[in-house]
């Protein structure tokens, strides 16, 4: 319980910063795309509500399943992006900052183990993650609302690929998850 009520605390103060670090997307675009802005801060703050909601007795499948996949999927997709695009995130003025963030979205990738056996996913949740995290790939990559239009880098097309393969994959591995054997984690 210290554990996870730890980790929702993090995760909420970790949702908080990357708000804050989209704040120039949110003055730039249209109130209707701002669900698809934040994509690290908004499953941070997903997972904090999977947890308290689990520490309360009142656990929610759909939203824990997704919560697993979000912070799997977007903590990959950022430390992918610090690699791939290491020649800015990791030169010398912007590596301390990167570093960080690199280690904080790794913690996002193996967070889903504290509760990803108590979740009864259901095909019905697999289709509706897989249809909302693929059109949250379409609208970064071909409407151009990717945290990466603030940049300007080139070969866009590897990291979208990267993106919509593992919007499959964490949905796959989520929902497979849970139906092999248990372990208590307490």
């Amino acid at each position: 319980m210290k554990i996870l009520f730890a980790a929702m605390l993090t995760n909420l103060a970790g949702a908080a910063f990357g708000f804050l670090y989209y704040k120039t997307m949110f003055a730039s675009l249209s109130l209707k795309y701002w669900i698809f802005i934040p994509d690290s801060p908004l499953s941070t703050l997903i997972f904090s509500i999977s947890i308290l909601l689990i520490l309360i007795g009142k656990k929610n499948n759909l939203l824990s399943f997704a919560a697993c996949v979000y912070v799997m999927k977007y903590g990959f997709w950022t430390v992918f992006v610090i690699l791939f695009y290491s020649g800015y995130f990791l030169a010398p003025q912007n590596a301390p900052f990167y570093w960080l963030m690199f280690v904080l979205h790794l913690g996002m990738i193996i967070e889903p183990v504290f509760i990803l056996r108590t979740i009864e996913p259901r095909r019905g949740h697999l289709l509706f993650l897989l249809f909302w995290f693929l059109l949250n790939d379409y609208v970064d990559y071909w409407l151009g609302i990717t945290p990466l239009s603030m940049f300007s880098f080139s070969r866009i097309e590897v990291v979208r690929n990267v993106s919509i393969a593992s919007s499959i994959v964490f949905s796959f591995a989520v929902y497979l998850a849970p139906k092999q054997k248990s372990i208590n984690i307490k």
